[in-house]
């Protein structure tokens, strides 16, 4: 079970700062609480403020991360951190209280971050300017609020224009970056947006919006192998993510880099298991290009990839134990074999779990179609087990051939279709396995 460091976090410093009410009681409580406030202080948080302060301020960020965000407002404006308890009403969308409570706070403290946020609470973009103003061009808020306004409203000339005055004034920010290159794709200025994506990573690594932007414009614009490369640099930091395996894989798989798209389809099986749902159309191309021996985008013949397909097979195989389309590819996949005759023992394997597939999802005692294909998969599962020359084997056959028939005669048995099921009963007689006791 994996350790949730913040909820810990968050319950030791509500326990401790109950503690510390506790000193309003006795001697002893004050004089454990100076210890525990060294101790503390000094091994988790190494800040030298007042224990029960600086507790209810990390307790009360803990809550917003726990989306706890009522609670933070009444602890932080206990502590007299009212920017915070701001911050936290604009998050809730609770405007009233938020606009009454910056209006009480820039009575006594007219700040250019309060008038910034008068104009989130209001809606009133005079109030951004006015904060701008009052900074004297310094505060860079303002104006980027400003410029969401212009996006907003498609207005992207103006939106840009702000955007790139307050990115002079604060180049730090890589939500900023990221913001500011979705207005550039927006306006159609894509090589400022691939620009900006970049600064953005470059300052937050894991950003996974910026990289999925960046590779998406990047291929978008026919810079395919580009994005590739991008969507491989962003997996450094974010293997365990299905969508940016996703995005590599269907970039690099709409380019025909069959390498790239076997290693992201193996790569996102490995690292993100069951959350990873694999698109059975891609490894069904790529056996379908073997078997024509066709190249792929690099110009490499597709039958190189035969061995690395097939690792990626066996690694999402427990995956797809009832699904009959993966195991028909898997069928192709062996028989595409370039080297030889496909491995016995795998297909003999693969075979099994189609036609099992078969009878647990297929309607094939009442469904012509369903019927067919299943006929079908017992007669190439039985051709297997009769030329492995295995005597338990062909045994086995005729045990599948005996219950199949059982469960379909009443309504196939009459059916030119149903002429399969006793050509294999002929097969088998031949072989001295079915007598006329046992028909």
């Amino acid at each position: 079970m994996e350790f949730d460091f913040e909820k810990y976090q968050a319950q030791v410093g509500g326990q401790l700062m109950l503690l510390c009410d506790t000193t309003k009681k006795n001697e002893y409580s004050r004089m454990v609480c100076r210890n525990l406030n060294m101790q503390f202080a000094r091994s988790a948080f190494l800040v030298p403020l007042p224990l029960k302060w600086h507790l209810s301020r990390k307790y009360a960020e803990s809550q917003i991360q726990n989306m706890n965000v009522n609670e933070s407002v009444s602890i932080y404006s206990s502590l007299g951190l009212q920017e915070e308890a701001i911050a936290c009403l604009l998050f809730l969308k609770d405007y009233v209280k938020a606009e009454s409570l910056i209006r009480t706070q820039l009575q006594n403290n007219p700040t250019p971050m309060l008038y910034s946020m008068l104009g989130d609470a209001t809606g009133n973009v005079s109030y951004y300017e006015h904060a701008f103003r009052i900074s004297n061009g310094t505060y860079a808020r303002p104006v980027f609020e400003l410029g969401d306004r212009f996006a907003k409203q498609n207005n992207y000339t103006m939106a840009l224009r702000c955007y790139r005055t307050a990115l002079r004034i604060d180049k730090s920010n890589p939500s900023r970056w990221f913001d500011y290159g979705k207005i550039c794709q927006a306006a159609g200025n894509n090589a400022s947006a691939i620009t900006a994506y970049r600064r953005c990573i470059a300052m937050e690594p894991e950003h996974l919006k910026a990289y999925t932007n960046l590779g998406v414009l990047q291929a978008l614009i026919g810079n395919e192998r580009e994005a590739v490369q991008t969507l491989k640099e962003s997996l450094k930091y974010l293997e365990t993510n299905p969508r940016m395996w996703e995005n590599l894989i269907l970039v690099s798989f709409k380019k025909r880099l069959y390498k790239d798209t076997i290693q992201g389809l193996l790569g996102a099986a490995i690292n993100c298991g069951e959350n990873f749902i694999l698109n059975l159309a891609i490894p069904q191309r790529i056996v379908n290009e073997m078997k024509n021996n066709t190249r792929d985008g690099n110009g490499q013949l597709c039958q190189q990839y035969y061995r690395s397909l097939g690792h990626l097979f066996k690694e999402v195989a427990h995956l797809q134990e009832n699904s009959t389309i993966f195991w028909n590819i898997y069928i192709e996949y062996l028989e595409a074999n370039y080297r030889g005759p496909p491995d016995t023992q795998l297909l003999e394997l693969a075979l099994e779990k189609r036609y099992v597939s078969l009878l647990r999802g297929a309607d094939y005692t009442q469904n012509m179609t369903d019927f067919s294909e299943t006929l079908h998969s017992l007669a190439k599962l039985s051709e297997c087990y009769i030329n492995s020359g295995v005597y338990e084997k062909q045994l086995r056959t005729l045990e599948l051939v005996k219950d199949f028939e059982e469960s379909t005669i009443d309504k196939f048995g009459n059916t030119e279709i149903y002429e399969g099921v006793m050509m294999l009963q002929d097969r088998l007689r031949k072989l001295h396995l079915v007598t006329s006791d046992s028909e």
